[in-house]
C-alpha cells in the first residue's frame, strides 16, 4: 500500500514550547476543577471532579505518549526529564518500561510479538462483535473499582493472584511487570521520591484528603475505565481488517471532557503509520492522508467517537 507524506520531516519536528503548553494547560484545568469543586462541594460535585480530573490525567498520558517517541524535545535527556517529572511520576508510571513495551507494540502490532495484544488475544472480553449488554458490562466494570471487587470475590483465585491483580490494575504500576531493575532503578527511585514529596507538600499546605480525592481516586478508580475504553478504540472491533488493524476516531464532546481523548490521541491509525509525528501535528497529518486514495479507501475511520466504536463493536454484520 502506497501511503507517503511529502512534508513528513517538518511535521515530525518536536516543539518543546508546544509540549510545555499542553502540559501546563492540563495542570491548569485540574487546578480549576479542584477550585470549583471546593467552592460547591458535595458528594455529586466530588464524583464529577473525579471523572473530570481522570480525563485530564488521561490527556497527560497522551502527552507522555509523545515522549516515548522523543517528540517533546530533540534532546533525549531533556525529553525524558520533562516527561518523568510532569507526566510519568505523577501517574505512578515508568517511562523506560513503557517505551520498551510500546515500541514493541509498534513493531509487531496485533501479532504474538506484540506485548499489548498477546495478553488480550485469548481474553473473551476482547472478542468482537459483542452484544450491547456484554460490551457495556466489560467496560463499566472498570469504573469506580468494581473490577477489584469482582476479582476479590472470585473464589477460584488464590489470595496471591488477587493481590497481584490489585497491584497491577490499580494504576499504571502495571508497567512494573518483568522490569529490569538495573535499567529502571533511577526511575523507580525518582518515582518514589517525587510522590513522597508531592504527598508531603499537599499535607503541609492543605490536607491529605485533597490528595486522595483529587489525585489518588481519579487514578485508582477512574483511569482503568478510560484505559479500557482506549484499548478497545485503538485496535479492536475494526469492521474490516484494514490498515495496521488500527482505528482513527473523531472524538465527541464526551470523549474530550470525560475521557480525555485530547491532543489528537484518537488519531491512532495515523500515529501508527507515522509515529514520529507529535500529537499537535496529527490532525494536520490526517488531513494530508485523506488526500491519499489508498488511505481514504482502506483506513478505519470512526465517526462520533466512542459511541461510534460502541456501534461497530456490537455490529454482528462483521467478523473480526
Amino acid at each position: 500500500m502506497n501511503i507517503r507524506v511529502n512534508n513528513l520531516f517538518e511535521l515530525s519536528k518536536p516543539n518543546t514550547f508546544k509540549s510545555l503548553l499542553q502540559i501546563g494547560w492540563e495542570y491548569f484545568l485540574i487546578f480549576f476543577i479542584i477550585c470549583i469543586t471546593l467552592k460547591f462541594f458535595n458528594f455529586f460535585t466530588a464524583l464529577i471532579a473525579i471523572m473530570l480530573i481522570g480525563g485530564r490525567l488521561h490527556s497527560l498520558s497522551a502527552i507522555a505518549h509523545d515522549s516515548v517517541h522523543y517528540r517533546i524535545c530533540k534532546n533525549k535527556k531533556i525529553n525524558d526529564w520533562i516527561a518523568n517529572i510532569f507526566l510519568y511520576y505523577p501517574l505512578f508510571s515508568l517511562q523506560h518500561k513503557y517505551r520498551t513495551r510500546h515500541l514493541l507494540h509498534h513493531k509487531n502490532n496485533s501479532t504474538d510479538e506484540d506485548p499489548d495484544y498477546i495478553y488480550k488475544k485469548n481474553n473473551i472480553e476482547f472478542k468482537f462483535p459483542q452484544t450491547k449488554i456484554v460490551f457495556l458490562k466489560n467496560i463499566f466494570k472498570f469504573i469506580f473499582g468494581f473490577h477489584f471487587l469482582i476479582n476479590f470475590l472470585d473464589s477460584k483465585k488464590s489470595f496471591y493472584n488477587k493481590l497481584k491483580y490489585f497491584l497491577k490494575g490499580a494504576t499504571a504500576s502495571r508497567t512494573l511487570d518483568n522490569v529490569t531493575y538495573e535499567k529502571n532503578k533511577q526511575e523507580i527511585v525518582g518515582l518514589v521520591i517525587f510522590n513522597v514529596l508531592f504527598i508531603a507538600i499537599v499535607m503541609y499546605f492543605f490536607n491529605i484528603w485533597y490528595y486522595i480525592l483529587f489525585w489518588f481516586l481519579p487514578i485508582f478508580l477512574y483511569l482503568p475505565f478510560v484505559f479500557r475504553i482506549r484499548s478497545v478504540c485503538e485496535h479492536f472491533g475494526v469492521t474490516k481488517f484494514k490498515i495496521d488493524n488500527s482505528r482513527t476516531m473523531y472524538p465527541n464532546w464526551f470523549d474530550l471532557v470525560f475521557l480525555g481523548f485530547s491532543w489528537n490521541l484518537s488519531y491512532h491509525l495515523d500515529h501508527h503509520l507515522f509515529p514520529t509525528v507529535p500529537s499537535y501535528n496529527l490532525k494536520k497529518l490526517h488531513a494530508i492522508l485523506l488526500q491519499n486514495k489508498d488511505y481514504k479507501e482502506n483506513a478505519q475511520i470512526t465517526l462520533n467517537g466512542s459511541w461510534g466504536v460502541f456501534k461497530e463493536c456490537t455490529n454482528y454484520d462483521f467478523k473480526q
